[in-house]
């Protein structure tokens, strides 16, 4: 008999799922399934249920990436307000806390992601415990960071239903719809943001991700180009490069590059944000561009803290580059190169960027 994670049961009403959460072998998707159409006929006592089952299901997972990922996105299946989204956080980070010595077994890679989701869980429950007036929107971008944006739709669609011209709430439910492909949904959302807030850049960079996704390249370029325009820093920088490359064109391309330098040389694109758009540009693989914003950057920075991170960053893809070393100049011998440095860690203290 094929296991049951490889055959999933139908599940289409509510005595199925109840059939489901009864019976003494469940799936982790199967589950999810029972959390959604319990959802749908408003029965949170089985969306409970599920959510509780599905803590032990991830728990057992032979996989441990798919463990980890699937214990920490259990602890919000059941999430639905605000203050079952605080309790849902510090669950979270209480359960990071308890097995984090277990973590060093695991793989580099999986370490460092589970790094970054810790730092999200505390940054988000330090905002919630802040007690803003709305804090939804907010929670919503650090909710997508944590890759759980079916949960930042939901806020943000309780957000619109009170106020359906709010543009923050319509431009990160449709970065989130982006997230998970639903770009029709998406493409809805940003624009009409778009009508509301016509010079919105983050609006303009979340839709210009959703074109590219969709294969319009040139327009996707232009919103792109556009938000650059009116704001130069490190979001509209890296959604600039990458809609260049999407084009498939070396116009468009050489175009990007020049506006980028022309932003720095004029110290429209100051040297921190310049820093973190290489971040990200480096974090995403697009290694010689983070090399070409550094190479702007580094004759105009006067700060020490912050050339130092440019002489650590541009060594650092060098290095992923598998460029001798000695075939550049020495100036950043002396740096460290910690390799589980988080270099794409981009948040800000005042929230994470909207989108």
């Amino acid at each position: 008999m094929p296991f049951v994670e490889e055959q999933p049961r139908r599940i289409e009403t509510i005595e199925d799922v109840e059939a489901v959460l009864d019976s003494l072998r469940v799936s982790w998707h199967e589950l999810l399934d029972c959390i959604e159409i319990a959802r749908c006929h408003d029965r949170t006592d089985l969306v409970e249920r599920a959510a509780r089952r599905s803590r032990e299901v991830a728990g057992a997972h032979m996989n441990s990436s798919l463990r980890v990922r699937r214990t920490v996105q259990a602890f919000f299946l059941d999430v639905a307000d605000i203050p079952g989204l605080r309790t849902a956080v510090r669950s979270a980070v209480e359960w990071f806390d308890e097995y984090s010595d277990s973590f060093s077994a695991l793989p580099t890679d999986l370490r460092s992601e589970l790094r970054k989701t810790r730092n999200n869980l505390t940054e988000l429950d330090e905002y919630l415990t802040r007690a803003p007036a709305e804090p939804r929107v907010t929670a919503s971008s650090y909710l997508r960071r944590l890759g759980l944006s079916e949960l930042a739709v939901v806020f943000c669609t309780q957000v619109l239903v009170s106020d359906s011209r709010d543009t923050a709430a319509l431009t990160c439910r449709g970065a989130a719809q982006t997230d998970l492909g639903h770009y029709e949904e998406a493409k809805s959302d940003l624009r009409e943001a778009l009508r509301l807030d016509p010079d919105s850049t983050h609006a303009m960079v979340a839709l210009s991700r959703t074109l590219e996704n969709l294969r319009d390249f040139r327009t996707s370029y232009t919103l792109a180009e556009t938000a650059f325009a009116i704001r130069p820093d490190e979001f509209t920088a890296h959604r600039l490069i990458s809609a260049a490359r999407m084009t498939g064109n070396s116009t468009f391309y050489g175009e990007a590059q020049r506006v980028i330098d022309e932003a720095v040389q004029t110290d429209r694109l100051s040297p921190l944000q310049g820093l973190r758009a290489a971040k990200r540009l480096y974090g995403d693989g697009y290694y010689q561009e983070a090399l070409n914003v550094i190479d702007a950057l580094l004759p105009r920075t006067q700060d020490g803290g912050t050339v130092r991170d440019l002489l650590q960053l541009r060594r650092r893809i060098r290095n992923r580059l598998h460029t001798p070393q000695e075939l550049f100049d020495d100036t950043d011998d002396d740096t460290d190169d910690d390799t589980d440095d988080d270099t794409d860690d981009l948040s800000d203290s005042d929230g994470p960027e909207p989108l």
